[in-house]
C-alpha cells in the first residue's frame, strides 16, 4: 500500500498534505481505488477538498470499470463549486 493511500485510510490531513507538497500524485490508486475514492467514501471532506484542489480527478472509473460515485456522494455541483473557488474555474467540464 502507498504512503498517501495509507494516510488517506487513517484520515491523515497532515501526512497527505505533506506527500502531495512532495510531489505524490493525487491520483494515486490502489487495485483501480483511487486515494479521492476512498477519501470520498468516508465522507471526509477536508481530504476530499485537499485532493481535489491538488488535482486529484473525480471522474476516474473504480475496479468495476465505471465512474465512482464521487461525484454522487459529493454532489456535483459541490464539487464544481470547490474546484471554481479555487482555480476561478471548474477543472470537471
Amino acid at each position: 500500500m502507498s504512503e498517501i493511500y495509507d494516510a488517506a485510510i487513517k484520515g491523515d490531513l497532515l501526512t497527505v498534505r505533506k506527500l502531495l507538497a512532495r510531489g505524490v500524485d493525487p491520483n494515486s490508486s490502489q487495485d483501480s481505488i483511487t486515494v479521492l475514492h476512498i477519501s470520498a467514501g468516508m465522507w471526509d471532506r477536508r481530504m476530499v477538498e485537499l485532493l481535489i484542489n491538488s488535482g486529484a480527478k473525480v471522474d476516474v472509473a473504480d475496479n468495476m470499470e465505471e465512474p465512482h460515485s464521487t461525484l454522487r456522494l459529493w454532489g456535483e455541483d459541490y464539487l464544481r463549486k470547490s474546484l471554481k473557488n479555487t482555480h476561478g474555474n471548474s477543472k470537471t467540464q
